[in-house]
């Protein structure tokens, strides 16, 4: 094969019909396919460069926001300590234990942002890492409620749960936050005098968790975008950044599970199946297997 066809991938004699398609006489192949492979060279070059300057500008915006982040954590700390020591105080009155429980309240939900923020970038830099240990499912959703109650009763929400799958293997801090953002999730979308409810049970794929709310739910277009960082469905109306589901997606992929988004009618339900521990290790010696 001459080197001016094997440009293209192609033999000579379909050069040549492509050549006459186009009009290019058989004399003037050669250079034509020629000044075509400087043309192909110089644009791969360049979008060689433009990959390069992409990934430079990525990694550029990544340093800013872990920069930002670690900035943000020692003032959001400071706030959620001053409010615990005010908390303790048995002096103050019901009003203002409510203000500063409502002023602890919005200090971890920053916090929960800025820890978003720093997996999604660790995600993103390939540092992303997941402890697995037996956890308490009941443990994890009682500890998560009490965080949550107080918001729940402002928007007159009550939180439930139907737990018959207890017991997992996963990352218990992972976990938690994946469950709190859906639940705090949940009750951003709940009615007023609506229930969200949390339930597990266990099948042949593996352990589930569902939370339910009883709202307007997520359009089927919708469905997969939720996941992705910074998409909200009603931003005017929303005071979060649309970062909480794309941590629970990269959290819960990370354990080898699935997260998706249906229908409840009314209200949406969010999913999650992760694999048990038999599961795991079965996929641990296939893969060894494999190698």
């Amino acid at each position: 094969m001459t080197r001016s066809s094997s440009v293209a991938g192609i033999s000579n004699k379909s050069a040549r019909i492509i050549a006459r398609t186009a009009g290019v006489r058989p004399r003037e192949w050669g250079r034509a396919s020629f000044r075509g492979d400087l043309r192909l060279r110089r644009r791969i070059s360049e979008l060689k460069q433009q990959c390069h300057e992409f990934e430079r500008q990525r990694l550029l915006r990544q340093r800013e926001v872990t920069l930002l982040v670690h900035d943000l954590r020692n003032p959001v700390s400071a706030i959620s300590l001053r409010a615990a020591l005010l908390l303790a105080d048995q002096a103050i009155s019901a009003a203002d234990r409510e203000s500063v429980t409502k002023i602890q309240m919005h200090a971890r939900q920053l916090a929960g942002m800025t820890a978003d923020l720093l997996d999604i970038g660790s995600h993103d830099a390939g540092k992303f890492a997941v402890k697995r240990a037996p956890v308490d499912v009941r443990s994890i959703c009682d500890s998560v409620f009490a965080e949550l109650e107080l918001h729940a009763r402002s928007r007159q929400v009550i939180l439930e749960t139907v737990l018959l799958a207890l017991n997992l293997d996963a990352d218990s801090c992972l976990l938690r936050r994946v469950l709190g953002n859906l639940v705090e999730n949940a009750i951003a979308h709940a009615p007023p005098h609506t229930r969200v409810l949390v339930s597990t049970t266990v099948s042949s794929v593996g352990f589930q968790i569902r939370v339910q709310d009883e709202g307007r739910g997520v359009p089927a277009e919708m469905r997969d975008r939720v996941f992705e960082a910074f998409t909200q469905l009603d931003p005017p109306r929303r005071s979060g950044h649309g970062l909480g589901l794309a941590f629970c997606k990269l959290a819960v992929e990370a354990h080898g599970g699935q997260i998706w988004v249906e229908d409840a009618a009314p209200g949406a339900a969010f999913c999650i199946v992760l694999p048990q521990a038999s599961q795991v290790r079965s996929a641990h010696r296939t893969a060894g297997r494999g190698r």
